[in-house]
């Protein structure tokens, strides 16, 4: 497992953490380390962003929203493509790391929220994309459920959900990344792109 999925900063647990710890989880982590699962420098992480963007079908989209974004590199790179990107994080350090770096930008609004929870920015239908990255397997399956058919519901016709992982299972984690993808594809449909190498496993689901 390479070292920057290992929640460095984060307490070793006997159990992955519950919803109502996810917060102080990884506040934890964010406060030993601004970055600590090194997406600013690490190979994996920006050989997954650039496929990330290159796999989305549409050139732009309206309406975005990116939860749990981290401290904001994929949000950076979103904003580029879209009208309107509503990103998130239930870390409040992460979240103000996101809004200083993209505080130039008219069309990003980053706050802290809880997925799957807290209150959507989006009304139902009213999304033509959704990220989900390194997120699923942080859910135990109830709230991996409940995430997704959310997600689900806030995109339009020809909607796209795009679901990225890393492929192992996370010591703090619920279950691995290729298992949180394919319990994507078996609720919403076989996907428009799949990816899967030694690191990750990408997927772009469609929503008729």
């Amino acid at each position: 497992m390479p070292d920057e999925m290992t929640s460095p900063g984060a307490a070793r647990l006997d159990a992955p953490p519950q919803l109502a710890q996810a917060a102080g989880h990884f506040d934890a982590a964010y406060a030993t380390d601004e970055d600590p699962w090194s997406v600013r420098t690490s190979w994996y992480e920006r050989r997954k962003r650039d496929l990330l963007l290159a796999s989305l079908p549409s050139e732009r989209y309206r309406n975005v929203w990116e939860p749990a974004c981290s401290i904001g590199l994929i949000t950076v790179e979103l904003a580029k493509r879209c009208d309107r990107l509503e990103s998130s994080d239930v870390s409040s350090i992460a979240v103000e790391a996101a809004q200083q770096g993209t505080s130039g930008l008219s069309n990003v609004r980053v706050r802290v929220a809880r997925l799957p929870d807290d209150p959507a920015p989006y009304e139902p239908g009213e999304c033509d994309l959704v990220v989900l990255s390194e997120v699923l397997y942080y859910l135990d399956e109830p709230n991996r459920i409940a995430a997704v058919d959310l997600a689900a519901s806030l995109l339009a016709p020809n909607g796209h959900l795009v679901v990225v992982h890393f492929r192992e299972h996370p010591f703090d984690a619920h279950c691995s990344g290729e298992q949180g993808n394919r319990e994507v594809v078996d609720r919403i449909g076989a996907p428009l792109v799949h990816h899967l190498d030694e690191g990750f496993v990408l997927d772009v689901v469609g929503v008729d």
